[in-house]
């Protein structure tokens, strides 16, 4: 029974078909060992049963695998895809086989075997914000742990937990040189959307420490060939935290729409726990945000939202008023604009599109155009 990860992994390198599996708490951990020592049987050859489950030569029962890992040829291509920024390529292999990206181990495949990177260091130092992305969000995706773990007997929080694991291994794990990992690279090398996209993740851990006791922001722009102050100063500022700023509506508009708190996902609360709301009131939900940004930007737009600033005297005063005049889309184009103003991203729900889409950018307008074409 093991207590460090990095310990029980180096063990499961020694031996070919070795695995080990992870237990909330050690009195479980122990149970788990005394009772497979006791279900084990006399070694045998390697059999494979209709149940899924495959005994290895020691006779201690496996899971089967519907997939095979990938051959060091392959694991190439896949790498390089990853540094020409290739979501499509990469997406269409590690969807054919899972494997591609979690070995038989539940450990990440390693694509460079000399530093022993995973495919979140090579997209990281390659500069390649939208692979972190995918690669992040193929990890997580339900339907992609259910196409690896298909012969599995295991519960769903079983399955979850392995997920989880492998996850923060993902984020977190450091290389063999300097034991630095994919969040350490991006600020070395002065990637600001990089760092950005993997501050979205909860659990990527700001103050890791690399071999030489240096946390991602005391490495930032070390490496980065054009390391001007204002670029140090944008990376320090994500480095503080990601926050949004939501806007909170009731399903059928009965009561007045509500500008949240700044929320951030290391929050254990939901946004809508933020307000201090009467429990008998309407369900309020998300219908549009503004963000990530840094906590202190996020403030400020909180601020500039809830209070606009008011005119000058000198000024006559605007005939109208988005609050009053449009209920529907009033405080969402006041925020809208204020986004634009503070170079923030913005994003809110239509009903038509049934999803967060912001059409003042091409992606946004892609999405609509599309949706034209099917309506004709």
């Amino acid at each position: 029974v093991f207590t460090d990860r990095l310990t029980a992994l180096s063990l499961v390198k020694k031996y070919k078909d070795s695995r080990f599996k992870v237990f909330k708490n050690r009195q479980d951990a122990e149970d788990f060992t005394k009772h497979t020592v006791n279900q084990t049987k006399s070694p045998s050859h390697s059999q494979i049963s209709e149940s899924g489950i495959e005994k290895t030569s020691t006779g201690i029962a496996v899971e089967k695998s519907a997939f095979r890992g990938p051959k060091p040829g392959e694991v190439v291509t896949l790498r390089r895809s990853i540094e020409r920024g290739d979501t499509e390529l990469f997406k269409t292999t590690v969807w054919e086989n899972p494997r591609y990206l979690i070995s038989s181990a539940d450990t990440p495949v390693i694509l460079h075997e000399g530093l022993r990177y995973n495919a979140l260091h090579v997209a990281a130092i390659s500069n390649k914000p939208a692979m972190c992305k995918v690669i992040l969000n193929t990890i997580s995706n339900p339907e992609f742990t259910q196409k690896l773990y298909c012969f599995s007997h295991e519960s769903e929080e079983t399955k979850q937990r392995r997920i989880d694991f492998i996850f923060d291994l993902y984020l977190n794990m450091p290389d063999k040189g300097n034991g630095e990992s994919p969040l350490h690279f991006a600020c070395k090398f002065g990637f600001p959307d990089v760092v950005r996209v993997l501050l979205e993740y909860p659990g990527v851990d700001r103050k890791l420490l690399n071999r030489y006791d240096e946390t991602p922001a005391k490495v930032c722009c070390s490496r980065s060939k054009n390391p001007t102050p204002e670029l140090k100063a944008r990376i320090e500022e994500l480095l503080q935290g990601l926050c949004y700023v939501p806007l909170l509506r009731s399903e059928d508009n009965t009561t007045a729409p509500v500008i949240g708190q700044p929320w951030s996902p290391d929050n254990i609360l939901e946004p809508h726990d933020l307000l201090n709301k009467n429990p008998t009131d309407p369900q309020l939900t998300v219908r549009a945000y503004a963000g990530p940004m840094s906590p202190s930007r996020a403030r400020v737009f909180h601020r500039q939202w809830t209070t606009p600033p008011s005119p000058s005297p000198r000024k006559q005063p605007s005939q109208s008023n988005p609050r009053r005049e449009d209920g529907d889309k009033g405080l969402e184009r006041i925020g809208r604009q204020l986004a634009h103003e503070m170079h923030v991203a913005w994003l809110e729900h239509w009903e038509f599109l049934d999803a967060f889409v912001d059409f003042s950018t091409e992606k946004g307008i892609g999405i609509l155009e599309e949706y034209l074409l099917k309506q004709q």
